[in-house]
């Protein structure tokens, strides 16, 4: 009776081992696991992977193209989760109740401080080196083209405080990686798909016109 109890058990935990293997979870997140990842299936992500194929030379993988529909979830949402206000900590005192504490300020409060709702999610893109960040980005970048009607001024001012519709998508990197980028946007996608400048400080900005003379 003993040992069949003790067969039983054995069974339990090798159950218990199928349903959780830590080789699975590591496969999973493995550079091998990724490129054996599902494309999305969100109709959303479909579209945007649609629209962009035909601008590409380089065919995503499937997790990329994951990582692409993602991204394009993220700023095309329109609620937000809400999270708290990067100026306040949320703790636990002894007998369980929450509080808010004010990191500059030392105030506690019982109240929950939201951030100001933004007007996309965001995120951050993770992967490993390797994986392709930079095509993912790229793809973002064809996938979100200026909405209908967004025009910007001509010229654009020298100088304003008013927030401008400018077109362009900003891609802030160390000036070493710049020809990288540079690079990378010509391996990557049609020619004419995309047009780009690089901006590596004001140092080498041409000096700007003389003013106009006065009669």
């Amino acid at each position: 009776g003993g040992e069949g109890g003790g067969g039983e058990g054995g069974g339990g935990e090798a159950a218990s081992s199928a349903r959780f293997s830590v080789s699975a979870l590591l496969e999973s997140v493995s550079q091998r696991g990724a490129m054996n990842a599902e494309p999305p299936t969100d109709a959303a992500g479909v579209a945007a992977l649609a629209a962009i194929a035909p601008k590409m030379r380089t065919t995503l993988y499937p997790f990329q193209q994951r990582g692409v529909a993602w991204m394009v979830a993220q700023e095309s949402a329109g609620h937000c989760p809400t999270t708290l206000h990067p100026a306040w900590m949320r703790l636990a005192a002894p007998e369980g109740q929450s509080f808010s504490l004010h990191a500059h300020t030392g105030e506690a409060s019982t109240r929950f401080f939201a951030a100001p709702p933004p007007t996309t999610c965001g995120g951050m893109l993770c992967d490993a080196v390797g994986l392709g960040k930079s095509v993912q980005v790229l793809g973002l970048v064809l996938a979100r083209p200026p909405p209908a009607g967004w025009s910007a001024p001509h010229p654009l001012p020298r100088a304003t405080k008013a927030v401008l519709p400018v077109k362009a998508s900003l891609l802030v990197a160390p000036a070493a990686l710049l020809p990288q980028w540079e690079a990378e946007l010509h391996k990557h996608t049609v020619q004419g798909a995309l047009r780009s400048a690089t901006y590596v400080g004001v140092g080498s900005a041409p000096p700007p016109p003389p003013p106009p003379e006065e009669e």
